[in-house]
């Protein structure tokens, strides 16, 4: 038996000598659309322009201002089942063997179309939009119009304000807002809004407490706290959110909790994303509980839990009577001794308790400086907070009522320096 191999050569090159709109509709009637090759220009020479291109199942667009160069915009989008079998219908239809292009004397054209396939030159056709064939269905089910429609399509989808994208650094979330809303019910709710690396955090109770909502505190996130906000944030893929967790009307069946959450990325205005588009999600709390956004639900919904941070002390006034607070008496020359009352003796303790209730009304009279300083301050928030500086010549310190603890704290710098004035 002879090879075929001869043969289907011979037929490969006479379907590639053949001319293109004949090889061109053959493809068209076997529906082989994908090695075609489409460019379909609008607009006259002068005049904004604009140019689409098809091939390969994908489709790009440019533009180009009146008298300009054309630039690409950015978009590519990939025909979708329906648009592909359109795109085949559409030029089957307007007849590629009879069509003609405008000649001397008739109206200037204002659409192109150029086809191309391997191995063959281009196929141009030169119309104005008007005379473009139109099929039985009228001039809106016809080439043009669906060329004309993509094309629109494609430079919506580029001059469109993009979103704001999930933050994956802290740099990118310090120039967003992230806002968090659970709807109270029997459980409690409440807003959390971070801005700048700072919890704005507004609790509300539920119909099921008695007692008044927590009230509203803002305090800096910790770089730990932002280090698992963001990973949070990458797991909780939400840009995938609708398809992970679809959205409800109304809670599961089943679902007692039924609190609404809501989650808000918004541009702030005078920040880097400030162009960009808001984005939110709406969910019910458990659907959330059971999906990859889980973590970031828990995050957030831990800092409504959270008691407000406590105010550091204003004034002297604030923590007289305390015993946790911290001495440091200074002699000049380097000399100094550091009393952390938590650490003292009870007895010591609360002998220099009594001294600080006695000397407290009279400190404020004293300057920042001089050849003794106390300075006081109390432990907030596992930090020491400042409460003041008290000053003057250790002879003023012995009289009055600062007397006793003068000698108190002047005992200890004694035996921390081995020297004193005592």
């Amino acid at each position: 038996m002879r090879s075929a191999l001869p043969l289907l050569l011979v037929l490969a090159e006479v379907a590639m000598a053949a001319p293109p709109v004949q090889r061109i509709q053959e493809m068209l009637v076997r529906g082989e659309g994908v090695p075609l090759s489409l460019q379909w220009d609008m607009g006259r020479e002068g005049e904004m322009r604009r140019r689409l291109l098809i091939e390969g199942g994908m489709a790009r667009l440019w533009r180009a201002p009146a008298g300009g160069e054309l630039a690409e915009l950015g978009t590519t989008a990939t025909l979708t089942a329906g648009q592909r079998a359109r795109l085949l219908s559409g030029l089957r239809s307007v007849g590629l063997a009879t069509l003609r292009s405008v000649g001397p004397g008739d109206p200037p054209a204002d659409r192109v179309l150029t086809l191309t396939v391997p191995g063959s030159p281009p196929l141009v056709f030169r119309l104005p939009r008007s005379q473009w064939p139109s099929p039985p269905g009228g001039d809106a089910t016809g080439l043009a119009a669906f060329l004309d429609a993509l094309a629109d399509d494609l430079e919506r989808a580029a001059t469109a304000r993009q979103p704001v994208p999930v933050p994956r650094t802290a740099a990118e979330l310090a120039n967003l807002q992230l806002k968090l809303q659970i709807r109270p019910r029997e459980l409690p709710g409440g807003t959390v809004i971070i801005e700048r690396g700072v919890a704005h955090v507004v609790p509300q109770q539920g119909t099921r407490s008695s007692s008044p909502a927590p009230r509203p505190f803002q305090r800096r996130l910790t770089q730990e706290e932002i280090a698992r906000l963001l990973q949070a944030l990458a797991d909780a893929d939400l840009d995938r959110l609708d398809e992970t967790v679809p959205p409800r009307a109304a809670p599961a069946l089943g679902d007692a909790d039924g609190r609404l959450v809501t989650l808000h990325l918004l541009p702030l205005p005078d920040g880097t994303q400030a162009e960009r588009q808001p984005r939110g999600w709406a969910r019910f709390f458990q659907d959330l509980r059971r999906s990859p956004a889980a973590p970031l639900l828990e995050e957030l919904a831990a800092l409504l839990l959270a008691p407000p941070p406590v105010a550091p002390p204003r004034s002297l006034r604030e923590v007289v009577g305390r015993d946790d607070l911290v001495l440091s008496w200074s002699a000049g020359g380097g000399r100094q001794v550091t009393l952390r009352m938590q650490e003292l003796a009870p007895e010591l303790r609360e002998a220099l308790r009594q001294a600080v209730i006695i000397a407290a009304p009279y400190l404020s009279a004293r300057g920042r400086s001089g050849e003794r300083v106390l300075s006081l301050s109390a432990p907030v928030g596992g930090r020491d907070h400042l409460v003041g500086t008290y000053g003057g010549p250790l002879a003023a310190w012995r009289r009055g009522h600062t007397a006793q603890l003068a000698h108190l704290l002047e005992s200890h710098l004694e035996r921390a320096t081995g020297q004193g004035a005592l």
